[in-house]
This record gives C-alpha cells, sequence and structure tokens, in this order.
C-alpha cells in the first residue's frame, strides 16, 4: 500500500485524517466521516441491545389461542424491531397440530388479543419439539407497541404450554 493511502479513508472537512487531525477535529467539536458518512451516524447505525424482555411465565393451557406472555415498547419512527419468542414447546402430544404467534397493537387503549394483528406464526410443532419465531417490526411513528405471545391448538384439542426458557425481545437498529 502507498504511503499516502490510508487503509480506512477518515476525512475531517476536506481534509484527510491521521491520528493528529482526528484529535483536532474532535477538539473543535467538527463531524468526522468514514468513507463518506458521518461517524455519528455510522455508529447510531448497529443494533441498539434488548428494550424489551420477558422471561418464565406460567404454563398455559387452551383448546384454541391463549396468550402465553405480553410485553410492551416505546418504538422510533426509522428503526427496525427484532421480536423473537425464543426456546418455547408445546408439553401435551399434539401432533403437529399447535402453533406459537406473535401478535400486536399500537397505541395503549388496549392488549394484543386473538383478532390482533399477527406478527409471526412458528412452525407447527409436537410435543416438546423447540420452537423459535423471529419476526421484524419496522417503526412508522414514534409510539408505544404491545406485543403478545400466545399458543394455539389448530385442531381444538387441548394444547399446553413448556416455558422454562422463554423470552420475548425487542432490539432496535437504524434502517437507512
Amino acid at each position: 500500500m502507498a504511503a499516502d493511502q490510508d487503509p480506512i479513508p477518515f476525512t475531517a472537512g476536506d481534509t484527510r485524517a491521521d491520528s493528529a487531525t482526528v484529535r483536532k477535529t474532535l477538539a473543535a467539536g467538527q463531524a468526522i466521516t468514514l468513507q463518506g458518512r458521518d461517524l455519528a451516524t455510522l455508529l447510531n447505525a448497529r443494533a441498539l441491545g434488548c428494550v424489551g424482555w420477558i422471561q418464565g411465565y406460567p404454563t398455559t393451557a387452551t383448546t384454541s389461542e391463549d396468550q402465553v406472555f405480553a410485553t410492551e415498547v416505546d418504538v422510533v419512527a426509522g428503526r427496525l424491531y427484532e421480536v423473537s419468542l425464543m426456546n418455547i414447546t408445546p408439553d401435551v402430544s399434539n401432533t403437529k397440530q399447535t402453533e406459537f404467534r406473535i401478535r400486536y397493537v399500537t397505541g395503549t387503549a388496549s392488549w394484543p388479543d386473538n383478532s390482533s394483528t399477527i406478527l409471526a406464526i412458528s412452525l407447527r410443532l409436537s410435543q416438546f419439539e423447540l420452537g423459535f419465531i423471529r419476526a421484524f417490526y419496522l417503526a412508522s411513528v414514534t409510539q408505544r407497541v404491545r406485543f403478545r405471545a400466545s399458543i394455539g391448538s389448530l385442531d381444538g384439542k387441548t394444547v399446553r404450554s413448556c416455558l422454562s426458557c422463554v423470552g420475548l425481545v425487542t432490539t432496535a437498529e437504524v434502517v437507512e
């Protein structure tokens, strides 16, 4: 690599940056760019961590659809949220007639119920098959969103959740 080539093209204004330039730029409060993009924007584009989590909810049994648990998060417009239901299994033998669902509502007027919008549905599961659902929610406006995980019987026979290791996780990242 030539001596005048920086392997990571930092710029400060119109000036190519070395470590001394970066220090001066930071001291002056100016923007630093990486490959033409503002560094603050790049750093903010990462996943921002867990914003909602619940674990170890009581066992739920039903012949239709019933809530396993629910959580709510305040979402920010323009962010993508990952909603996951992890490590969940039915513990009543009901061969391939059980599924888990994630539903949601926006605002605080109500909680999701069996008629709320479905965000995700698991594969059909049998007794002790470990389930996992992963879906994305793109926030179009800043507001509160309530998510609900439920277990459903597809044939009207009893299904029951086994929840020793369950969580509903929502993480956020900036969408460009």
